[in-house]
């Protein structure tokens, strides 16, 4: 099923953060358990190196209920992405940045 990066549930983009980097050499079984022991919305091993690896930059604007990020570049326009935490936030830019799109495709069985 298509879902719109922005409305991914934890799991749903533990789940596209590993396709992003690991579709091309797993299957969606393989995918789902990398994105469980990853669990890079939570694990600021895994999410935090790749923050720091595609130059993802994050703020938490004066409100303080969210964190916005978005991808270092020198082109325009920036595309900012929005999350609870930090690195929701950024791996919402992280799968967005990487498939250039705003909907991925997830299994139903994330649902």
């Amino acid at each position: 099923m298509q879902v719109e990066i922005s409305e991914l549930t934890v799991n749903q983009l533990n789940y596209a953060v590993a396709f992003c980097q690991w579709g091309e050499k797993y299957d969606e079984v393989d995918l789902k358990l990398i994105a469980m022991r990853q669990n890079y919305c939570r694990n600021w091993d895994s999410g935090g190196s790749l923050l720091a690896r595609e130059g993802i930059c994050t703020m938490c604007p004066s409100s303080g209920n969210f964190w916005d990020a978005r991808k270092a570049s020198l082109g325009l326009p920036v595309r900012y992405w929005r999350g609870e935490t930090l690195l929701i936030a950024a791996m919402r830019c992280y799968v967005g940045s990487s498939l250039q799109s705003d909907v991925v495709d997830i299994p139903d069985s994330l649902n």
